[in-house]
């Protein structure tokens, strides 16, 4: 309402004026009429810029909402250049808005309601500022795990090396829901890439192995696998006869690097992802093809026999 107030002010004195019909003509009002008469006009320019209001903040958030869930849905879905493409477009639009009104953004995800919050939280991270880290951790103490949640996405846009990784290690584990156990994943995994470590970090991700999410198993998989904890290689291993797609892909990318790191398990790599990949039903039997191809550095094709006798050779 504030902002529409200060919009429709330059309208309410010139009506004013406009319903002025006396005739008696002080002398300051005719000094000032003649001043006006004077003075040289304002370039349009000037005037509209004079007029531009910035877009209040809940409809700013709500705009940004719609355009990163957008972002999002091209993100995880572009097969394309063009559409990869779009997706980076979309990207620079976001990063620039939400740069340009980032302590007010910051405001909302401090002392706004629940939606601006959440909102806020994931905003923050396409600012792709090192100022937007510590409004981000704090909220990672937010009584909503919604905003709890997007704030771990929020991180995971930084993607900052120096981001502190123990309250995120502790929301994998203990997080109140999935979406907050696997937000930490995803932002673990990023950061880990970038170099971030812990003390606790491989321990933690162990036990992420058992989460009941197959998204936090699959994450700690590859994560795992990108710091080369070979302690892991049959827990990872394991995973390979599951039902779910994502953690069966991710385990047998986890093993085909693993195995690669260590020539001590290549062949054990070798002869469970064979056997994995002999039972798998599609689309699970193509990602672990996919992993057999990269770890034999050759093709069978789809012998059975030519795979399982590759496997069995290695020691």
């Amino acid at each position: 309402m504030q902002a529409r107030a200060r919009f429709l002010l330059p309208l309410a004195l010139l009506a004013a004026a406009c319903s002025s019909t006396s005739s008696d003509r002080s002398p300051a009002a005719e000094a000032a009429d003649a001043a006006r008469s004077t003075a040289p006009e304002r370039p349009i320019a000037e005037i509209v810029e004079g007029t531009r209001q910035p877009e209040p903040i809940g409809a700013l958030l709500t705009s940004l909402d719609q355009q990163m869930t957008a972002w999002n849905n091209l993100f995880l879905s572009a097969q394309t250049d063009v559409d990869r493409s779009k997706a980076r477009t979309l990207e620079k639009a976001i990063m620039t808005t939400a740069h340009n009104r980032r302590q007010e953004i910051q405001e909302q995800l401090e002392v706004g309601p629940l939606n601006n919050r959440i909102v806020a939280a994931a905003a923050l991270g396409f600012t792709r500022s090192p100022d937007a880290q510590s409004p981000l951790l704090a909220a990672l103490d937010d009584d909503e795990p919604q905003v709890v949640a997007s704030a771990l996405l929020g991180l995971w846009l930084l993607g900052r090396a120096d981001t502190p990784l123990d309250r995120i290690l502790a929301l994998m584990t203990a997080g109140e829901t999935a979406e907050v156990r696997t937000n930490a994943a995803l932002c673990l995994a990023t950061l880990v890439k970038g170099g971030a470590r812990a003390p606790s970090l491989i321990p933690t991700l162990r036990v992420g192995l058992m989460d009941q999410a197959p998204t936090v198993r699959a994450h700690c998989a590859l994560t795992l696998a990108e710091l080369g904890d070979t302690v892991s290689f049959q827990a990872i291993a394991d995973m390979l006869n599951e039902r779910t797609t994502l953690t069966v892909s991710a385990a047998a990318r986890a093993v085909a690097f693993l195995t690669t790191q260590d020539n001590k398990l290549r062949g054990k790599g070798a002869r469970a992802l064979v056997s994995a990949w002999l039972r798998a039903a599609e689309p699970a039997k193509s990602a672990i093809y996919r992993a057999m191809v990269e770890l034999s550095g050759t093709n069978y094709g789809s012998n059975e026999e030519d795979w399982t006798r590759w496997a069995s050779r290695l020691p």
